[in-house]
C-alpha cells in the first residue's frame, strides 16, 4: 500500500491508485498555513514509525535527561507564559531557539526538575498557546 510520511505528520492508506495519484498532485503545497509533503512509504515504515514513536513519547531511560522539545511556539512567546503553559511541573532551564536574524524560530527546550516531570510535560502535545497549539516531545 501507499502512504504518507513524515515525521511528525500522519500515514494514509489509499483504497484505489486514482486516489493515490490525487493526493501525490498535493506534493509540496498548503493545507491551510502548513506546508505539505508527500512521500511514497509501505506498513514497514507506518509500523517502525509507530513503535519508536510509542516508546520515545511515555519514556525516559534512566540516561536520559529529563528535556523537552516544544514545536509551534508563538514568535512573541515569552518565559512565563512557557512556565504557565506547564503549571504544576518545575523547568530548571529554558531554552529558546532563534533564527539567524535574532528572532525566536518557534521552538524551545524545557528541562525539567526530573524524569517524571519530563514525562507529565509530554501530556500538553498539542495543547494551545494563545491561539497556537503546540508539539511537545521528548528532546532527543
Amino acid at each position: 500500500s501507499s502512504g504518507i510520511n513524515a515525521e511528525y505528520g500522519c500515514f494514509i492508506e489509499f483504497n484505489d491508485e486514482d486516489s493515490y495519484h490525487n493526493a501525490k498532485r498535493k506534493h509540496k503545497q498548503y493545507l491551510g498555513s502548513r506546508y505539505v509533503e508527500l512521500f511514497d512509504s509501505d506498513s514497514t515504515d507506518m509500523n517502525k514509525s509507530l513503535m519508536r514513536g510509542s516508546a520515545d513519547r511515555s519514556k525516559f531511560g534512566a540516561n536520559d535527561h529529563p528535556v523537552v522539545k516544544m514545536r509551534g511556539l508563538p514568535y512573541g512567546v515569552t518565559e512565563s507564559e512557557v512556565h504557565e503553559f506547564f503549571t504544576g511541573l518545575r523547568i530548571v532551564d529554558l531554552k529558546f531557539r532563534k533564527k539567524m536574524n535574532g528572532e525566536l524560530s518557534g521552538e524551545a527546550y524545557a528541562r525539567f526538575q526530573n524524569q517524571a516531570e519530563a514525562v507529565q510535560a509530554l501530556d500538553k502535545h498539542h495543547q494551545c498557546i494563545g491561539h497556537r497549539y503546540i508539539e511537545v516531545f521528548k528532546a532527543t
